[in-house]
């Protein structure tokens, strides 16, 4: 463990997604909807089970980006002048960056592509090297963004929302990074390999059971799964 006083640092992102032709959804179309499926990742910034889920659920986000609520919370210990994180303070810096980075730009194809963006080519290993990098790549070319991010990063701000995480992760009772909740159930472990996911752990398990968590099972088939991604990234 590492104790540290934060001196937060900066960050990027990147994310692809694939669609097909679009499809008139009968009745209340997934447009319309109110509400979206909670899902949860319980990770750190600088643990490979979490890259390994993140990666599998920007696959799950090109399928159900529109009626999924992705949030990432972070395993680690508040202490009253810093935190604990197990893989040192970088990965303190890195959390803060992601959360940082989602406050500031809550969609999805934006936040979680620069959590992409950190994880390419084991780049997570290096955290927070390279985040300016990714910022620009993922989430905003403008000075004037990077600014305001690298800001909350560097300050009390930053802080706040990690201490707030890390309370939330608590209050689950989560342990295990990384660890998988949809619509606030936990539904599946990476931790070395796959564990208690009794629902399967590849992606069309998890576009399955989101999209019958919304009450959309029928969207689960492939051609309309595609379809969905293709609303919500036009």
């Amino acid at each position: 463990m590492f104790a540290m006083t934060l001196t937060p640092i900066v960050l990027a992102t990147w994310l692809g997604c694939v669609a097909s032709s679009p499809v008139q959804l009968q009745r209340q179309g997934v447009q319309g909807m109110q509400t979206k499926v909670p899902v949860t990742l319980f990770v750190m910034s600088k643990c490979p089970d979490a890259v390994l889920c993140e990666r599998v659920f920007a696959s799950v986000l090109e399928a159900v980006a529109p009626i999924t609520d992705l949030t990432t919370q972070y395993i680690g210990k508040a202490e009253p002048d810093g935190f604990v994180c197990r893989h040192g303070e970088s990965e303190c810096v890195g959390n803060i960056q992601q959360l940082c980075a989602r406050d500031l730009f809550p969609e999805a194809n934006r936040w979680f592509s620069f959590v992409q963006c950190q994880n390419e080519n084991d780049h997570w290993r290096s955290i927070p090297a390279g985040s300016h990098e990714c910022f620009k790549r993922a989430i905003s070319p403008n000075q004037t963004d990077l600014d305001r991010w690298q800001a909350c990063v560097d300050g009390e701000y930053g802080s706040r929302l990690l201490r707030e995480s890390l309370a939330r992760t608590q209050a689950a009772g989560v342990t295990n990074s990384c660890t998988i909740a949809i619509n606030g159930e936990k539904r599946c472990v990476h931790d070395s390999d796959w564990k208690q996911c009794p629902g399967g752990h590849e992606v069309d398990d998890f576009v399955r059971d989101i999209c019958a968590a919304a009450g959309y099972p029928e969207i689960c088939s492939s051609q309309l799964a595609g379809d969905l991604a293709l609303l919500h990234f036009q």
